[in-house]
């Protein structure tokens, strides 16, 4: 899977060296992550993502931004083979039409299971710039963060004394939360936010 800031990118825009700060890929994970469940979308590019439904409604908002191809199969019953839907004849697939909408399944038929096969997303180079720039500084910043294995987790600032609360995180188990993030990267994320209608 190719991701939308690559490794590269990171430590050239943060001058930084990837041996000195292991890290950087935790981070990234953890911001890709963090942006896309703030805007309720899928931005990482991804190939053949398959999502089964049970009864799905007739219109169907698919979370994968950029979709570039689609499969929709059905089947009556869980024992039976998934048999292929036919595009204006069963479906019509529509593209997102802004910023801030998603693509739209519209089922002219009335499966019991439902499954879609999904190709989009963005890589590093078809990603938008202003989330390309607002993961680089959500990174920087979450990276400031960092105090040999710990992480701020909230500062508190009395009598021109700041005290910092730090959290103990396990490499690969980094996940970043909305409150302490870059103030780019939340205003990108809600001007990024994909919204249902």
């Amino acid at each position: 899977m190719r991701v939308v800031i690559e490794l590269a990118e990171i430590t050239l825009g943060l001058n930084l060296t990837l041996d000195a700060d292991p890290l950087i890929p935790d981070l990234r994970a953890a911001a890709i992550s963090q942006f896309e469940l703030l805007t309720g979308a899928w931005w990482n590019e991804r190939t053949a993502v398959e999502i089964v439904m049970r009864y799905p409604l007739r219109r169907i908002y698919l979370p994968l931004q950029n979709t570039t191809a689609i499969v929709v199969e059905q089947r009556e019953d869980a024992a039976d083979a998934w048999v292929a839907l036919v595009a204006e004849d069963d479906y019509e697939f529509l593209q997102a039409s802004g910023q801030n909408s998603a693509s739209v399944l519209e089922l002219d038929v009335a499966p019991r299971f439902l499954r879609l096969t999904l190709t989009g997303g963005y890589s590093s180079s078809t990603v938008p710039a202003d989330i390309k720039r607002a993961l680089l500084l959500e990174i920087g910043f979450q990276l400031r963060r960092w105090q040999g294995g710990r992480i701020i987790a909230d500062s508190d600032s009395r009598d021109g004394v700041t005290t910092d609360y730090l959290q103990q995180v396990s490499p690969g188990a980094l996940a970043l939360t909305a409150s302490t993030s870059h103030p780019v990267f939340s205003d990108t994320a809600k001007r990024r936010r994909v919204f249902l209608a």
